[in-house]
């Protein structure tokens, strides 16, 4: 992570004028469970060995981050810097993390599995510390980087992804329907092969060994206890047929 985060560093020093692009992919915090002694020390009070571990590689990783936004400030080149800061699934079962009250973790449609952070810093742009609650989804980033830098969309090769530049100038935003398709026994297990759709307020989850649903209303369940597939019948209907309709599109 740090070593990561000081290649980062390294590139941003670059005098150019030219405009710059920068993919900082941490693989912290993911296993294996590594963390140096001074930022274990850091966190002495948590008793169990992995939370304590993993809760010193996410240290070390905001730490670096830090260091690249410093070093960005330092250049003079923040104000016109378009900052993403993402992840990519979430947290992993037995690694010391912790999802609630999102039920699942990676490798799981539940929430837990599917949710993730995704901060956007457009100067001018967006409204400081303001918060968002559009719907969007990883195919949609592509899209939005190319109409933030006012570059013409390239439909074939985003052709399931949408720009989100409105929901980022707080204008209304309605993706429509996000969908995903894990048709395999994942390593993180607990789900069989499935696909899901989310379409404004409900999740349908439908399990492709014996083709039962779940349905859950994320604004009243955002933990997924409910199941409402037989008590919503019509809904759980619907998304049905829009999720089989896209998986053969």
């Amino acid at each position: 992570t740090d070593v990561f985060g000081q290649q980062a560093i390294e590139s941003l020093e670059d005098d150019s004028e030219e405009p710059f692009f920068l993919y900082l992919s941490f693989t912290a915090p993911h296993g294996p469970m590594h963390a140096t002694e001074e930022d274990l020390e850091l966190f002495k009070n948590i008793t169990d060995k992995k939370r304590r571990t993993y809760a010193a590689m996410i240290w070390a990783m905001d730490r670096a981050i830090g260091n690249v936004l410093d070093s960005l400030d330092k250049s003079g080149r923040t104000d016109n810097t378009i900052i993403w800061f993402l992840s990519d699934n979430g947290g992993a079962t037995g690694n010391g993390s912790i999802n609630l009250p999102l039920a699942g973790h990676k490798g799981i449609k539940f929430e837990g599995g599917i949710r993730v952070p995704l901060i956007v810093y457009w100067p001018g742009k967006t409204q400081p510390d303001s918060t968002s609650h559009a719907i969007v989804t990883g195919t949609d980033y592509y899209p939005t980087l190319l109409d933030m830098l006012n570059i013409p969309a390239l439909p074939d090769q985003h052709r399931d992804g949408k720009s989100f530049v409105p929901a980022l100038k707080a204008e209304d935003y309605d993706r429509g329907a996000v969908y995903w398709h894990f048709p395999h026994y994942s390593n993180h297990g607990f789900q069989s092969p499935n696909g899901a759709i989310r379409f404004g307020r409900y999740k349908l989850i439908e399990y492709y060994e014996n083709g039962t649903v779940q349905l859950f209303d994320l604004e009243n369940d955002i933990g997924e206890q409910n199941d409402l597939s037989e008590s919503h019948p019509a809904v759980t209907k619907k998304l049905k047929k829009m999720l089989q309709q896209w998986r053969d599109d």
